[in-house]
């Protein structure tokens, strides 16, 4: 009879254990599918926050980009500094040169006027 008893107390022992190991992965299970919805919530705050910061980024790209073709268009400040300067350096030698030849008509009338 002490073997029977024994043998009951042990297959309870055991049934107690495997109960008690399904017991803690039904609530590590439990705990996992918390984290993973929490997980899941935080992604679809993180994704509407960053719509909205991308839909402002966007508003913000295309005022600059307004405000670029704008300052593209304004011609009165855009021009080629360095043609420019190239236009003045050769009209100053043009403007030499027509002084230098108008110096020489000078002489050769007074020349013909001292005659």
């Amino acid at each position: 009879m002490e073997s029977n008893a024994i043998s009951q107390i042990g297959a309870l022992a055991t049934f107690l254990g495997i109960l008690a190991s399904l017991v803690g992965v039904i609530f590590w299970f439990a705990r996992l599918e918390g984290k993973v919805s929490k997980l899941a919530e935080a992604r679809e705050e993180d994704k509407k926050a960053r719509e909205i910061r991308d839909l402002e980024r966007d508003a913000r790209v295309e005022k600059i980009e307004a405000q670029l073709a704008a300052h593209r268009e304004n011609a009165e400040i855009h021009f080629n500094l360095r043609l420019h300067q190239e236009i003045e350096r050769r009209q100053d030698d043009r403007f030499r040169r027509v002084e230098g030849r108008l110096g020489h008509i000078e002489e050769k009338l007074d020349q013909v006027l001292a005659k």
